[in-house]
């Protein structure tokens, strides 16, 4: 099982652990955060559910506060909201799936379920010339990363990854178009849930199936196995498992495996 998501991959590399606001219940106009109380973290990135008000984070949603800094005390510290939405709300470094509206100039409109369309330019792919880039029709599904975001201009998109450099031409690249597959569309907190370690539904999907996985935190999730019937039966899987008990989600899944190879 591969599952192409950066930001899971992220999260277990730089240590981060949660702080003391992690988990707790919020409704707008709540200040979530100081930035004093941060551990003096160089970069502080605000995501969604969140605006920044004098020194710290006010919430602009009902939900739960996630943070996630290092454990040494220093470096980035993430914020945000998680809330049982289906409207995304575009924040930096996010991790999207999208699909391509039109061609406008040297950009390509993708809709990634937030207010507005973003943008992701042809030339924001690693390895990506004027004579040598991707050219994506209408109805094509891309994996990348907001990578400006704004109330007052439409997102800009990314297939670049900082950490990886594999060009787009190898089919190794950790962003770019998703070839086949199927696109489940879940709520933007379940989608985020799919990221972490301990998730049940992924892994024992994993334990049963060889299956490709790309999670949008955007409540968009790409699933590709070796054939349509076994696609099909991760789709359903982890669409129907949004809201079940861990183990009925596990008892789930082994019925439909046995459904499959019976």
């Amino acid at each position: 099982m591969r599952i192409a998501a950066p930001l899971r991959q992220q999260m277990e590399a730089e240590g981060r652990a949660a702080v003391a606001e992690h988990g707790r219940v919020v409704i707008p106009g709540d200040t979530v955060v100081h930035k004093a109380s941060l551990c003096n973290a160089s970069v502080i990135s605000v995501g969604q559910g969140l605006s920044e008000v004098g020194g710290g984070q006010v919430a602009s949603r009902c939900g739960t506060v996630k943070v996630l800094k290092g454990k040494s005390g220093g470096g980035d510290v993430r914020v945000w909201v998680d809330g049982n939405s289906r409207r995304y709300s575009p924040a930096a470094q996010d991790m999207v799936v999208g699909v391509v509206m039109e061609k406008r100039g040297e950009d390509f409109r993708v809709d990634i379920r937030g207010p507005i369309p973003g943008l992701l330019p042809a030339l924001a792919f690693e390895g990506a010339t004027k004579r040598s880039r991707p050219k994506l029709e209408p109805g094509t599904t891309v994996y990348c990363r907001v990578a400006v975001a704004s109330r007052d201009m439409e997102p800009e998109l990314s297939c670049i990854c900082p950490t990886h450099k594999r060009g787009w031409m190898t089919g190794q690249a950790v962003f770019g178009e998703l070839l086949g597959g199927h696109i489940v569309e879940t709520s933007v907190a379940y989608a985020r849930s799919l990221l972490l370690p301990e998730s049940v539904i992924v892994n024992t999907l994993g334990n049963y199936l060889a299956y490709e996985l790309a999670v949008g935190v955007n409540g968009r999730v790409w699933v590709k196995s070796g054939s349509v019937a076994k696609t099909i039966l991760v789709a359903n899987a982890i669409r129907n498992a949004e809201y079940m008990p861990a183990e009925r989600a596990e008892q789930m899944v082994t019925q439909l495996v046995s459904y499959l190879e019976g």
